[in-house]
């Protein structure tokens, strides 16, 4: 029979908790709590993390950081566990449900816009799985018609979107540490302050509504109670059990992978033949290589199709210096020079990835791709 899950435990997790034990200071805010908001803050790019009791907890204070009132609408995904709704449900929002894509399981970002009213304040995206649903898209919709986003990334602590962890994408994102997660510290969370706005308020609300940080790094010379607020410190221990793993988090996280990818590569007959449906993880790429993806049948990530993408882009890094420099030395039209390019570059694909078989599906792959350069291209007219 397979564990619902074992808690992750690495060497070196018992030397950090007698040291914090050692200390006598057990309680939240120690060396260790901020060793690993240091090292999430370094790692992510991210201009504050806090650390705190569980993602429960993260998600109850981005309610709070948006300041809604009761009767303020917030968009979630209809698949989600139920502390992404219970969060603004306490302080008086309406929850609204969108349904999710099948395919990805995460909220559908095509039905975000018809859900939005009056009333809409912002929208919770969710993670699912540690899989990204189209941020780009959702943060576009957001700013169009000025909504807030909050990141429930409780399972996607370490992935990332394009080039951007998640939870760091939005104006709030929220991590769980919980013994379920791939990085745990039994209970616990931490929130990402991503707007420099909030960061003040997020330390007051954390520290039970006071000052009390303003105090210690000797802004004030007291502290006192200023705003609404919790008890959302994490106990000293349990980051001291956190932090070591933070230090292998390449080890851990390819580990996850490389179990992700037998699960894949050993349940991908069963898809085929319908009998069961995996999860989408939509990837972004290249025009031409999702074409050529297309065109060929290739798996992503296989050693193929690595190949030929890094070969891609260093044939694209080339082009980008010499051939803008002979556009410059002969005074060629840039125009029609990246149209030449584009078609040069469709039957440099054709060559590499369909030198094997030609068919119908094949065809229609460098299709798309010059297709698609000629209407990119088309702007420099």
């Amino acid at each position: 029979m397979i564990g619902f899950n074992i808690p992750i435990y690495i060497e070196g997790s018992l030397d950090c908790i007698k040291e914090a034990i050692k200390s006598r200071k057990i309680c939240g805010d120690g060396e260790f709590t901020k060793k690993c908001s240091k090292w999430m803050e370094d790692k992510f790019n991210a201009t504050k993390v806090l650390l705190t009791t569980s993602c429960t907890d993260a998600l109850e204070m981005a309610a709070i950081l948006l300041d809604l009132q009761p009767g303020d609408e917030v968009i979630m995904p209809s698949y989600t566990f139920v502390s992404t709704a219970d969060a603004f449900i306490m302080v008086g929002a309406k929850v609204v449900f969108v349904d999710v894509n099948p395919k990805t399981m995460n909220i559908d970002e095509e039905k975000i816009e018809e859900a939005i009213t009056p009333k809409t304040k912002a929208i919770a995206v969710v993670h699912y799985a540690g899989i990204s649903p189209d941020m780009d898209k959702i943060m576009k919709i957001a700013k169009k018609h000025n909504l807030k986003v909050v990141e429930d990334a409780a399972q996607g602590f370490m992935a990332k979107y394009k080039d951007k962890y998640l939870g760091t994408i939005a104006d709030l994102g929220c991590y769980s540490f919980h013994e379920t997660k791939n990085y745990s510290m039994g209970e616990g969370g931490a929130i990402v302050i991503n707007d420099p706005e909030l960061v003040e308020r997020a330390e007051i609300i954390r520290e039970k509504g006071t000052n009390r940080n303003k105090f210690f790094r000797g802004e004030i010379d007291k502290y006192t109670w200023v705003d609404y607020g919790s008890s959302y410190l994490p106990s000293e221990l349990n980051c001291a059990y956190l932090y070591p793993q933070l230090e292998k988090a390449e080890e851990i996280n390819n580990a996850r992978l490389s179990s992700w990818n037998y699960y894949k590569e050993n349940l991908q007959d069963l898809e085929d033949e319908e009998k069961i449906t995996l999860q989408l993880v939509i990837a972004i790429y290249t025009l031409s290589t999702v074409c050529a993806k297309f065109a060929s049948g290739q798996e992503f990530m296989s050693f193929q199709f690595i190949l030929y993408y890094g070969l891609e882009m260093m044939i694209l890094g080339v082009y980008a210096i010499v051939w803008q420099q002979l556009i410059k030395k002969f005074e060629i039209s840039v125009a029609y020079a990246n149209k030449a390019m584009g078609l040069l570059w469709s039957i440099v694909w054709a060559i590499l990835i369909f030198k094997d078989t030609v068919t119908i599906k094949n065809v229609i792959g460098v299709v798309i791709v010059i297709i698609g350069t000629m209407i990119v291209n088309s702007e420099d007219e």
